[in-house]
């Protein structure tokens, strides 16, 4: 082989190598491009940082695109009051949630158990039920049409997704229990079209004490992100996401006040003052309503004794087999516009159900008292 063709031979194998090694490197790019391509697409789950601020990043179809017939469903834009207030129907919604989920997103809807929980828990559970629940199944002669199901979903969690129902379900044969649960105080922080809530949730469980069954209440705080959906039929709001909150020391002495009544307190109780001269007199209805409440107080007729804080009332009442420990939701209430003497109520049961009532006649800065319940409660 001549000398000329060896470097000609030589030439082209070089050149091929280069372009070879440019294919590589073309190659290696292109992977790595389509990799950083990959990750930036993954948003299903929630980041660290998300998690920590309890926040969930979900697709978001237009109203206009979710094919729901407002009209035929009855249901125009909720118009927003100046300030947010959590409605009692919203305050349900969120308890029986709560009340089923440490940690709730909107994610779950697309899981495959959420149909059969929605429709339990929130159109046929027996203890529960909201306004357009009940307007639906009038219209509907109690049997909910796919496209209501569908449409109170997507109102409870903002996302719109297709139930595989292969009949009408039927709230007349509501069977579902549940209703154990309810919200107290909260507090709220309103950031463009969402809010973040901060709440009491209050949970009843069953104890014994020997053969006495005894139920009482938890508290648990929870942290709850709405979102304004002005096609909600749960006041305007969807809830986004719901987190229970660890309950610290210095929560709960705040949560508490003053704390439980203790056995030893409940004992060294007594009669503080002179009391009142007549317990059949009423004072001015006006007046009594003026009157501070919070602190502890006891009765030595009743033998009871209760603790009327801003967070709620501690009552230890032997007879009734109250002792102090449990924080119930309690209230006084003018009457006047009726002629009524206000009355104070320690809900034991929770807020929609009456409690121990007791008629205030009288009351100085030392003690109050009832007319014809005869009692006399003595600040301590």
């Amino acid at each position: 082989m001549t000398q000329q063709k060896k470097k000609q031979k030589r030439i082209i194998s070089f050149v091929l190598i280069v372009i070879a090694f440019a294919m590589l490197i073309g190659l290696l790019i292109y992977w790595m491009v389509s990799r950083v391509g990959e990750l930036g697409d993954i948003s299903v789950g929630q980041t660290e940082e998300e998690l920590e601020n309890n926040q969930v990043t979900l697709p978001e179809t237009p109203v206009e695109e979710l094919d729901f017939d407002f009209d035929a469903l009855q249901i125009g834009e909720y118009e927003y009051p100046a300030e947010f207030e959590l409605t009692d129907t919203m305050k349900e919604a969120i308890a029986l949630l709560a009340g089923s989920y440490d940690n709730y997103s909107a994610e779950m809807v697309y899981e495959d158990y959420w149909q059969e929980y929605f429709i339990s828990h929130y159109l046929t559970n027996s203890h529960y039920t909201f306004t357009y629940l009940m307007f639906a199944a009038e219209m509907s002669d109690d049997k909910l049409t796919k496209e209501q199901v569908e449409y109170m979903n997507y109102a409870l969690t903002g996302q719109k997704i297709d139930f595989d129902l292969d009949e009408p379900v039927d709230v007349s044969d509501a069977s579902y229990f549940d209703g154990e649960q309810y919200l107290g105080k909260y507090t709220y922080e309103v950031s463009g079209d969402t809010v973040t809530v901060k709440a009491d949730l209050y949970t009843s469980h069953t104890t014994f004490d020997g053969e006495d069954v005894v139920v009482a209440d938890d508290i648990i705080p929870i942290k709850v992100k709405l979102k304004k959906n002005p096609y909600s039929c749960f006041d305007g709001y969807s809830i986004i996401s719901i987190k229970r909150e660890e309950l610290l020391e210095e929560s709960k002495a705040e949560l508490s006040g003053e704390g439980p009544i203790t056995n030893e307190e409940f004992l060294s109780f007594k009669q503080t003052c002179e009391g009142p001269k007549d317990t059949t007199k009423f004072m001015n209805f006006a007046d009594l309503m003026k009157r501070d409440y919070y602190g502890t107080w006891y009765s030595p007729e009743e033998k009871c004794a209760m603790r009327l804080t801003p967070d709620g009332a501690y009552l230890y009442y032997p007879l009734l087999d109250f002792y102090g420990d449990t924080l119930y939701c309690w209230d006084i209430t003018d009457r006047s516009d009726s002629g009524l003497c206000p009355m104070l109520v320690i809900h034991e049961h929770g807020p929609e159900y009456p409690g121990i009532t007791y008629y205030v006649a009288g009351a100085t800065d030392d003690y109050f008292y009832g007319n014809s319940q005869g009692y006399v409660f003595y600040r301590q």
